[in-house]
């Protein structure tokens, strides 16, 4: 560095014309010592025209294309595996529902229930699925979403849940099941408002018991339903 500062001064400004700028050099640099001076042996320079006359090392820029994200197909498919899964779900529960007997009609037999449930999650499912295919068909200019990895871990949660929902039915009445369920799963995506988990929970519960029960008269998965106990 020494004997670039000194080339600097010995070769003064003598024109207000931009002049090369000195990069740093591509390689190992190397010092070594003949008679009193010291001397730096440097690889072979890249030169640019610089701002200025100066002497200077100026330092490389970045290009700006290199700070930009990739496209959706270089991400993370973050909409594939939710409608999967949540296809497969209701898939089972409309196959489920449809081998239940009926002998008095679907408005009383216990597989109306499944078949609807799993009816609307076949349906999100579709949903999911038609989000997907427009956010692929967008402009490749456009597809510059942030990156949002799929958290392996909140669907081993949901599913983990949902096989113990399951079991819990062939021995607790409705209600209480669904009602913890919905608050596990609501808290595996992230939802951290009490009121609005605990009203949620319970007003889908609710609605749920009351609907098949009370208005169609049909059961509803598990061994009871609580409502049953209330007269009407």
């Amino acid at each position: 560095m020494t004997t670039v500062w000194k080339a600097c001064k010995r070769h003064p400004k003598r024109s207000a014309s931009p002049g090369p700028t000195i990069l740093p050099p591509l390689g190992p640099q190397r010092i070594t010592k003949q008679s009193s001076e010291t001397k730096l042996f440097l690889p072979p320079f890249r030169l640019s025209m610089g701002a200025g006359p100066r002497c200077g090392l100026a330092a490389p820029k970045s290009s700006p294309t290199s700070l930009r994200r990739g496209p959706m197909s270089a991400q993370r498919d973050t909409h594939l595996v939710p409608s999967v899964l949540t296809a497969g779900l209701g898939g089972f529960l409309v196959l489920k529902g449809l081998s239940m007997p009926h002998p008095r009609g679907w408005s009383s037999s216990p597989g109306l229930f499944p078949i609807i449930i799993g009816g609307v999650l076949v349906l999100l499912a579709l949903l999911l699925l038609a989000e997907r295919r427009r956010l692929r068909a967008r402009p490749a200019e456009a597809k510059t979403f942030p990156q949002a990895p799929i958290n392996v871990k909140i669907i081993g949660a949901v599913c983990g849940s949902l096989a113990l929902y399951i079991l819990a039915l062939h021995y607790l009445p409705y209600e209480p099941p669904t009602f913890v369920y919905l608050v596990l799963a609501m808290l595996a995506f992230g939802s951290r408002s009490a009121p609005s988990i605990f009203f949620a929970a319970i007003g889908f519960t609710l609605v749920i018991s009351v609907l098949f029960t009370r208005v169609l008269g049909t059961l509803v998965p598990g061994s009871y339903s609580l409502l049953e106990l209330i007269p009407y």
